[in-house]
């Protein structure tokens, strides 16, 4: 079974997704300050922080609607209804974090009286985080193709009125059968948030290339989401700089993830 982790994982967060996190409409260009403060948090993240990646397979049964996680009941209803609706065998259990010195170094700007900067580098951590779990997404997709599955859309406990309490229970999975230290402490709090705050774990099903046994259309990474009034909404498209950099991983010749107007993600050939 698959355990991989990345130390300083190579994270290229598009300038369109960092205008959309900080909140500017499609087609902005920013200049003067705006410019500024982006291209310095760009810098500073670069310079300073050391994000990183660590995945981990899992075996799935499901008897009798009953979900079962390396042969542990672990059953929050949205996961279930992934993993069983897409006829999962196998899991991969992913955390992802853009490292404490980001959050540290933030808190530090507020207290130094720097809004701004403060805010810039708090969104640029949270594209980070989004650019760290769609590039694991990727490489699961690539790697489970080899056995001729695909990757089912992830989830993260507080998706969709989920429970984020439940962020315990799937850090502890994660952790029970991990040969691997983590880089960085990764904690979990009683109600669920994580620390550093700039983290994400998730669970990626590995299906049968038939997809799921009953699915609705998904033409993007936040077609599930039922928050419909989101001004952060993500762009159908998967970023353009994740598929050339897997094209160029040591994935199979020819190959590289590609997503699906039905939210399925396969292996096809590069045009």
């Amino acid at each position: 079974m698959l355990e991989t982790l990345d130390i300083h994982a190579g994270c290229s967060v598009e300038e369109t997704e960092y205008l959309r996190l900080l909140g500017f409409p499609p087609g902005y260009v920013p200049g003067g300050r705006v410019r500024e403060l982006a291209v310095w948090a760009r810098d500073w993240v670069s310079g300073n922080c050391r994000p990183w990646v660590y995945i981990r397979e899992a075996t799935v049964q499901a008897p009798g609607g009953v979900l079962r996680i390396d042969g542990v009941e672990f059953s929050p209803a949205p996961l279930r209804e992934i993993l069983v609706g897409w006829g999962a065998r196998r899991a991969a259990l992913v955390a992802v974090s853009a490292g404490r010195a980001c959050e540290e170094f933030a808190a530090r700007l507020w207290k130094e009286g720097r809004p701004d900067e403060y805010f810039f580098l708090e969104v640029f951590g949270s594209a980070v985080v989004e650019c760290l779990l769609a590039e694991a997404g990727v490489r699961i997709c690539s790697l489970a193709a080899r056995d001729g599955l695909v990757a089912a859309p992830h989830y993260s406990p507080g998706y969709n009125g989920s429970d984020v309490a439940d962020q315990n229970a799937l850090y502890e999975m994660i952790c029970r059968g991990r040969t691997r230290p983590l880089p960085e402490q990764l904690e979990v709090l009683p109600s669920g948030m994580l620390r550093p705050k700039k983290s994400q774990i998730a669970v990626f099903g590995l299906a049968g290339p038939a997809g799921p046994v009953s699915s609705a259309p998904q033409p993007g990474p936040c077609a599930r989401c039922l928050l419909s009034a989101c001004r952060y909404r993500r762009s159908p498209r998967r970023p353009a700089a994740i598929r050339s950099r897997v094209a160029h991983a040591g994935t199979p010749q020819g190959a590289v993830a590609a997503g699906r107007p039905d939210g399925r993600i396969f292996v096809s050939d590069i045009p």
